[in-house]
């Protein structure tokens, strides 16, 4: 069977990426707090429905905001602090999440 994959479909995809606004990174740090306090108190959070409604809510992916979880996940760790068991820290992210992770995660 022949591939239906063009360079084409790379370049589309790179074109609606589009970078995280501040005000995005803190709804996403008001997830993850949330998803924090829970597993601090050892609460059950299902947390694919609370994505799948935050990444309505923005206009986003599941998959973007997952990464995104991640990349807060990362932040965490390199603050020093715990973060969600269930998104494991990437090992790059943009350093500008730092002062915002800083201030609204606690």
């Amino acid at each position: 069977m022949r591939s239906t994959y063009s360079p084409d479909d790379t370049r589309r995809k790179a074109q609606t990426r589009r970078t995280w606004s501040d005000a995005e990174v803190r709804t996403l740090c008001a997830l993850y707090q949330s998803m924090l306090t829970a597993q601090r108190s050892a609460e059950p959070f299902i947390k694919a429905p609370a994505v799948r409604a935050c990444a309505a809510s923005l206009g986003r992916t599941k998959g973007s905001v997952e990464a995104k979880l991640m990349n807060l996940s990362a932040c965490q760790r390199d603050l020093g602090r715990d973060y969600v068991a269930g998104y494991k820290p990437l090992p790059s992210y943009a350093k500008s999440m730092l002062p915002i992770v800083r201030s609204e995660i606690v």
